[in-house]
């Protein structure tokens, strides 16, 4: 699947339909920038994009920088705010992972917060990132899956995954083009269509935490040949907020942990994709 990411740029209807004419199925706007630089200009032109790419069939999404000047919170409120009347409409806000010197739990922080604010999510970054900041341990990310930009590697290569996060769902191949000449930049992406589209129907599994723990597994039944992951969609968050999991391939467990003993069993209701 083929879809289009971009930021500043005010995208017309018409060449939306350029874009969809040409095989392009998912619009992606920069939602917040990690400051206050340009911000005006997101909040011109975000909600205006992403209306008009979905009047033309467009399945839209968002990004948003995690911050290592502003609050989780702040970050939210501002994601929220320029996506305007279109931020319903979403369904995957993906967290943009390319400020130096970002603590990773600002990372994790931002996820978590779209996810409670009701939207699915990968994380955005690349192999120039994380090794420039000295290939920092983002296995507390393992259950995001990655959206990387390498320019280097053609569209319709598998990509090799940053250790850490989940699998690849995005390969961002090309940045800031005009294809149709018309003054407007935007970045070129192949994207895993089971994910971009919202297919949540592979598995859902009940966990069980019994009072007194803080983890729970559920066995299940592997698929030959399939890889999933374990997704906080459907997920019943309860008194906390869990990490979940899963083993292999092949899948045989789903596993979630919670930071602290509960006096009471906890459920949870775990949605595992295919890839």
């Amino acid at each position: 699947m083929l879809g289009i990411d971009f930021s500043f740029s005010r995208i017309e209807r018409d060449d939306f339909r350029r874009f969809y004419d040409a095989g392009y199925r998912v619009a992606i706007q920069d939602l917040w920038t990690g400051g206050y630089l340009n911000n005006q200009g997101l909040k011109n032109v975000a909600a205006l994009n992403l209306a008009d790419a979905q009047a033309e069939g467009f399945i839209i999404a968002g990004y948003s920088n995690a911050s290592p000047w502003y609050s989780t919170e702040v970050s939210l409120k501002e994601t929220i705010a320029n996506a305007g009347a279109m931020w319903d409409n979403l369904d995957v806000v993906a967290v943009d992972v390319e400020i130096a010197a970002l603590p990773t739990e600002r990372i994790w922080h931002l996820a978590q917060a779209l996810e409670a604010a009701g939207k699915r999510v990968c994380i955005y970054t690349g192999w120039w990132y994380y090794n420039g900041e000295g290939r920092p341990d983002w296995s507390d990310l393992y259950r995001y899956p990655q959206w990387l930009a390498d320019y280097a590697t053609p569209p319709g290569t598998l990509l090799q995954p940053i250790p850490g996060l989940g699998p690849v769902v995005g390969h961002q191949h090309a940045g800031s083009v005009d294809p149709f000449g018309v003054g407007i930049a935007v970045d070129l992406n192949e994207l895993d269509a089971n994910w971009w589209e919202g297919d949540m129907s592979a598995i859902t599994v009940s966990v069980t935490i019994p009072a007194g723990e803080t983890v729970g597994v559920a066995e299940i039944i592997p698929v030959s040949g399939e890889f999933y992951f374990a997704t906080v969609q459907n997920l019943e968050i309860g008194p906390f907020v869990p990490k979940v999991g899963v083993t292999g391939p092949p899948l045989r467990r789903v596993i979630v942990e919670i930071p602290e003993a509960h006096s009471t069993e906890l459920v949870y209701q775990v949605a595992i994709l295919q890839v």
